[in-house]
């Protein structure tokens, strides 16, 4: 198989697009998009019945193939993606098959009425990483990730891969020949690897890396955190009419902004072929512990109680055990992360309980 759509052979094409076959279902997920978009209610809100109800998110169709840690290769969309955010869900996130299947909600205006209207995400760019790093929490910035990566192919740690121009064949790219070409983003947000003396020559397109390599050199503590919780406050929308001391306060993950535009175009990113070791990336520290003590308690209520059933106890709802883990965070950090924040990672926590039940 051609290595640059080598990702392990899994068509995101065949995957049935976030519709319920259950008639009621389906219903009442229509319901709750056409209270987005009239601004009855808030993308937050949604994505909260629709998990009390339980249905797969409303904006992002459930990830049924593999693992992205899985495959051999990755598009320098989600390379970057790793290494700004460290998750599995940002990497999910710009990989095209799955990507061109989703949407984000958009604010607007229409005769002083607020409301929202679905945009679909078209395939993945280096301009889309570029944005999300600009309106979101990262553990690296879109450039510095740029850098660091470049450094590691130069230093023969990374090893990338790419079509050539001519003749559009797959090659290799060594540590020594990298010295030679630099990694160019131009204004479109496409990258491709341009001549390092001569910059209007591009020699290579189509930039891939190996998974396993990538996943080695930047490891996550948090892999599975999604990339919606990026920002801390996943629940507030930006009100274009009022004027806020922190704009980063107040940004909407789940709804997509104008943000501004970083020049790059790779002006910055030659290295000398000899040089120190480049530092270690170091992560920014979750403020709450999602994969250890969280999920374990997330874990214990779930085993105690069951899964949810209204047949057997209709006061066990997801609703309940979202309650009882933020007061368990309140518990123990005397503070509590937001209530969308802790929706979205106990789709996980349910998700993984069922599977190790299943196993059982």
């Amino acid at each position: 198989m051609d290595r640059r759509f080598d990702y392990v052979g899994f068509d995101f094409s065949l995957m049935d697009r976030m519709r319920s076959r259950d008639p009621e279902e389906e219903e009442f997920r229509e319901g709750l998009l056409e209270s987005v978009k009239t601004g009855r209610i808030t993308p937050d809100n949604a994505e909260e019945r629709a998990f009390d109800r339980g249905l797969d998110s409303l904006t992002t169709p459930f990830w049924s193939g593999p693992s992205v840690l899985d495959f051999r290769a990755w598009s320098i969309e989600m390379t970057l993606a790793w290494l700004i955010w460290g998750s599995k869900r940002a990497v999910q996130r710009f990989y095209t098959p799955y990507r061109i299947q989703c949407f984000e909600w958009k604010l607007f205006t229409n005769g002083g009425t607020k409301g929202y209207q679905p945009m679909s995400l078209g395939p993945a760019s280096t301009a889309d990483v570029r944005a999300k790093a600009s309106s979101s929490k990262t553990r690296l910035s879109f450039n510095d990730a740029v850098r660091n990566l470049w450094d590691r192919v130069q230093g023969g740690v990374v090893v990338g891969s790419a079509l050539t121009v001519k003749g559009d064949e797959f090659k290799t790219i060594s540590a020594a020949e990298s010295a030679t070409l630099k990694l160019h983003i131009d204004d479109e947000g496409q990258a491709c690897l341009v001549d390092a003396f001569r910059n209007d020559v591009v020699r290579y397109h189509t930039v891939t890396f190996s998974a396993a390599e990538i996943v080695a050199e930047w490891a996550s503590d948090d892999a599975d955190r999604p990339l919606e919780l990026e920002d801390d406050n996943a629940a507030a929308v930006v009100d274009p009419d009022v004027e806020h001391d922190n704009a980063a306060d107040v940004v909407d993950p789940h709804v997509e902004h104008e943000v501004p535009v970083v020049e790059d175009r790779g002006r910055e990113q030659a290295r000398p072929v000899a040089r120190a070791a480049a530092p270690r990336l170091r992560g920014r520290r979750a403020a709450f512990a999602w994969d250890t003590v969280i999920r374990a308690e997330a874990l214990r209520l779930l085993d105690l109680n069951g899964d949810f059933d209204p047949a057997v106890d209709p006061a066990w709802r997801p609703a309940r055990l979202i309650d009882n883990l933020l007061q368990f965070c309140q518990r123990t950090w005397e503070t509590e992360p937001s209530r969308a924040a802790m929706t979205n990672y106990v789709r996980q926590y349910h998700e993984e309980f069922r599977q190790l039940r299943a196993a059982n």
